[in-house]
Order: structure tokens, then sequence, then C-alpha cells
């Protein structure tokens, strides 16, 4: 199967000295390159100088790409209570023990976060732990934790069985300043079904024992220890961008398209370069170069209000390149058009889009499906691993740290729909199938309450009853109306 870092490994320089294994070497750097290339570090791709004065020029395509992708993922992120399990107590301690987690560690704008670098980089994890020294209510903790710092545990006759890690980082020697150490936070899944936790310092290149590799201990920072008996699970969740089966880890959004993205620099850089030349002029004189009153050679000074003299058998004149730059548009577009078509990313995902297709939901949604179809994709990994970890939260971390018992209830994640509201149509459809008593009074106020209609409490009786008095004056039924009618001509038929 390739490397999911094939394509950008020639972009990459020399591995870090800590980590000994190749693989993941490159994993690591790879994360770095990409997230370079999305902030168009000029390192990131090597181009050709044409001049010697001469500046690449970057385009911000890649960050086009990803923010278009990040602009339909699992937009407005929640979370909602079950309401089938558990009792309705349950639920709502559940609910209110969960709003105020989200509000005090910023959860909504970390998942943000997450959803943005795990496009870039390929994965995203997070990170739990509890410090049980603080107040109730504020124990526990959720970090976005560096892929480059993660490195799992895998069970040997299960390869995609994750049975723990190490969280580990390069940082100064606390007694050598001038020296590095490895900081490796490690996790284990025991026999009991227990998770430990220890922190400790390590030698450089001598602290990952997973392949049985010798270590060496500098300094214990925490003892090893047992988690609280309701954490049964790694506290570490790794969101994989662009599964792939069998493979560790996921894979960039970026992946595949480098060499069409430093195409695309060179062409703009060559264009730039094009444009200053034709402006600047490229000259070309068979007279020698002027010689001042000693006799010496000088250079030839252009410029406005100047006048270059020459013999009279001698020529100067200016070189004639290049005369458009149509072509180095045309083919920056086609590139651009071809990483964007690989990704599923059409000009509307772009943000370019004509009134007339934005107004029809059939046009919408095609030029939109195949984005949609992809980040459906990544959804499913998405939401599955927050699913996974809201329900650690209210089985495990809740109780042993926060004292809380949410009994049997259960939440779940969820997403709105990524396709755009016609907010003005989709309120004249509602009230429309309200006015032929297609719906309930109650169905229309859900979908203006959706686009920030405010209802009392009261609303109900009274907008039904002045619809009734108005309707009755407004709007007589003209088929009872003619009923009475001929109720009565047929009566007074009868009494003749």
């Amino acid at each position: 199967m390739t490397s999911p870092y094939a394509s950008v490994a020639p972009l990459l320089g020399t591995a870090p000295s800590w980590i000994g294994n190749s693989d993941e070497a490159t994993r690591i750097m790879s994360y770095g390159i990409y997230e370079d290339i999305y902030w168009n570090v000029p390192e990131s791709f090597k181009l050709v100088m044409r001049g010697d004065d001469e500046s690449p020029i970057y385009l911000p395509t890649a960050r086009k790409i990803v923010e278009a992708t990040h602009r339909f993922l699992a937009i407005n992120f929640d979370f909602v209570v079950n309401d089938k399990i558990g009792t309705s107590g349950e639920q709502a301690a559940l609910e209110l023990i969960m709003r105020a987690l989200f509000k005090r560690e910023e959860i909504y704008a970390k998942v943000t976060t997450q959803k943005r670098y795990g496009l870039i980089k390929g994965d995203a994890l997070w990170h739990i732990t509890a410090d049980p020294g603080k107040a109730l209510g504020s124990r526990i903790a959720m970090h976005e934790l560096d892929p480059a710092m993660y490195f799992p545990i895998h069970d040997e006759d299960n390869p995609d069985r994750v049975i723990g890690c190490h969280i580990a980082k390069l940082v100064p020697d606390p007694k050598d300043k001038n020296k590095s150490v490895v900081r490796r936070q490690t996790y284990r899944k025991m026999d009991n079904n227990r998770i430990t936790s220890e922190l400790a310092l390590f030698e450089v290149a001598k602290w990952d024992d997973r392949r049985g590799s010798e270590i060496k201990r500098v300094q214990s920072l925490v003892d090893e220890f047992e988690l609280p008996a309701q954490i049964t699970t790694i506290p570490v969740y790794h969101i994989k961008n662009n599964r792939v089966p069998g493979e560790p880890f996921g894979s960039s959004q970026l992946r595949g398209i480098e060499t069409i993205l430093s195409g695309m620099d060179q062409s703009i850089s060559d264009q730039a370069y094009t444009l200053a030349m034709q402006g600047l002029g490229v000259y070309v004189t068979t007279a020698g170069p002027p010689i001042d009153a000693e006799g010496n050679e000088g250079n030839i000074e252009m410029g406005p209000g100047r006048a270059i003299e020459i013999g009279e058998d001698e020529d100067f004149k200016r070189v004639s390149g290049v005369g458009s730059v149509a072509p180095f548009l045309d083919h920056i577009g086609y590139l651009d058009e071809a990483a964007r078509t690989a990704l599923g990313i059409g000009d509307l995902a772009a943000g370019k889009v004509e009134v007339s297709v934005a107004e029809s939901g059939i046009s919408l949604r095609l030029q939109l499906a195949p984005l949609l179809a992809a980040n459906a994709e990544k959804e499913s990994e998405l939401l599955g691993k927050y699913d996974h970890l809201f329900f650690d939260l209210s089985r495990g971390w809740l109780p042993a740290y926060e004292e809380f018992s949410g009994g049997l209830a259960e939440v779940a994640s969820v997403v709105g729909d990524p396709l755009p509201v016609n907010r003005e149509a989709e309120i004249e459809e509602a009230r429309s199938l309200f006015s032929e008593s297609l719906i309930t009074f109650d169905m229309l106020v859900i979908v203006l309450a959706k686009h920030g209609y405010v209802f009392p409490e009261n609303a109900r009786e009274a907008v039904l009853g002045d619809a009734t008095e108005f309707g009755a004056v407004r709007n007589p039924d003209p088929f009872g109306a003619r009923l009475d009618t001929e109720g009565e001509d047929s009566g007074n038929t009868d009494e003749e």
C-alpha cells in the first residue's frame, strides 16, 4: 500500500534525531510541511529562479482548498441528549453539566480548529485530563493535541487495536539548558481493563520502548498510577482525515496535489518576471560602452530624459519577448481547476456562484454533490469519534472527577445541513402550507424559529384567534354560504 506521505516525501528535510523510526519521522515532518504549504511559507516549494533579483510568488491555493472543504464540513457541530435513554431528570442533569463543560473548555472553537488542522495535517487528536485538586465542576480539561506528539502503542496480535500511547516532545533539560531531553507521558491499558499513566524525562533517542528498544530515564516527574476505575479507555481520541483501511493515520487534504501547487507557484512567478521584463525591457547594442574623458569604460544610463549616443553604423534596440501573459493565466487556471476537481471543490464551493444557481435547490445540490459526498465520509469518522468521547465523559470522567451521576443518559454529536438555505423561499413555503391547512401552526413555528423568529408562550392562542376572526370576515366560506342558501330555497319550495 502506498504511504500516505509518498507524494510529500520529496519536499521533506532532515529527519528529527530524537525519532528513531523512519516512518514516524516522515509522518511528523509531513505535518510541518503541509502546514507550511497552507500558510504559504516560501520554503515550502523550491521554485526555479529566473533572475538574480526575482522573488517567487506563492499562491494561497492550498488555503483556498482547505477552507472550501472546511466550510461545508460538520457545520453547526453540537450535541443532543438522547430523550429515549434515562429519566428526564438524568437527561437534564447531563445536558447541564455538558453545556458547562463546553463553555468552560471552549469546545466549539476548538472543534473548528481541529477540523481545519485535521484537513491540513491529516490527523486531529483530543486529550482529556483531570485535576482533582481544582474546585468541583472545573476539574476536567479537554486539550487539542498536536499529532506530531502522538505515538500509539498497538496490540501485537491486532494492529488496529490501540492499547496505549506515548505523548512525547523534545524539551530543554531542566538540569542543563544546553541539552535536550524527551518529555514523555504514557498511557497503557492493563489486562484488568484499568488505565495507567506516568510522566518522565528520557534521553534523546532512548525514550521509545514500543519495539523493545533500550530506554534511559533521566527523571521521573509523575510515577505510574492507575486512573479511576470508571475510566476504561485511553484518554486520547484520534480523528483521521481520509481514512484508509489498515493505515494507523489519516492523510492531508492536500495529499497528491503538491506538484500541482508547485506548478502554479512557478507559473505565477514566471508571469510576474515576464511582466517586469516587458516593462523594463531587454536591450542589445552593437556599440561599446561609453568612454569617459580619461578613457575609462562606463555604464549605459537609461531613464526618462536621457539619450543614448551611438555611432552611425551601430545599433541599439529592444529585444522582443513574450507579448502576452494570457498563456500563463490559462495554464494556472487549468492547474487550479484540476486540483479542485480532484478534491470535489467546484466554483460554488469556492465562493463563486451565479444567483440563478444559488436560488435553484437542484443546481445547488448537484454542484456541491462531490464535496458533500466526500465530507459525509469524513463526518462518519468525526462524529463516531466524538460520540465515543462523549460517552466516556458521561460514564467515566464526570462520575470519577465531578461526582456526577447521570444514570443511563447519553449524548450524541450532531451537525447541521451543509447546503445553504434560501430563507425567503423556505418561509414562504411553510406559510403557504399552513394557509392550505397542510401543516399545523406548531410546525410553522418550528420553521420560523429556525430563522430567528421568537414566539411568546401565548402566541399560539393569540395568532390562531386572530386568524380565525380575520378569516371569517375577509374570506367567508363560499361553499358553506351556498349550502345555506340552497337549504333555505328548498325549504321555501316545500311550504309553497
